[in-house]
């Protein structure tokens, strides 16, 4: 009985979901040339428009070390008082660093958010970039 949303800075040309039954939105948000990774202040206002105008009961953010899409929308869904979990599908070898000075800069550990793992190793260095994050396994 749920409905879910896909919501992506990515055309139809780069893939993603597509089809009558699980439409995405898609943010028309300016990309980087050449890498085409949405990362501009237009990126977060395009989110939290996109999150009003859904009225969407939770965020769930899938992420790598560099998504920027999943982590503005952690932050915009945080902003909204939305409930979110946000999922670390990279196994974080050699970059779980990223993830720990960010968690120094904006203490994203305490924010509402439920962080999960792909697997016990990704949640294990989850925990270590952020001691006092709330992380689960959450398989794919």
């Amino acid at each position: 009985g749920h409905h879910a949303d896909v919501l992506t800075p990515l055309p139809a040309a780069h893939g993603g979901p597509e089809g009558d039954d699980e439409p995405a939105v898609r943010l028309a948000v300016p990309r980087l040339p050449g890498a085409g990774v949405a990362c501009t202040p237009a990126l977060g206002r395009a989110l939290a428009d996109a999150l009003r105008a859904g009225r969407y009961d939770v965020v769930h953010c899938h992420a790598s070390v560099v998504s920027p899409a999943a982590w503005v929308g952690a932050g915009t869904a945080r902003r909204l008082d939305l409930p979110c979990v946000a999922t670390v599908h990279a196994v974080l070898r050699g970059t779980a660093g990223v993830l720990a000075a960010a968690e120094r800069a904006a203490r994203w550990s305490r924010w509402p958010l439920v962080a999960s793992g792909v697997s016990e190793v990704v949640a294990a260095r989850l925990r270590r970039a952020a001691p006092a994050a709330r992380v689960v396994v959450l398989p794919n």
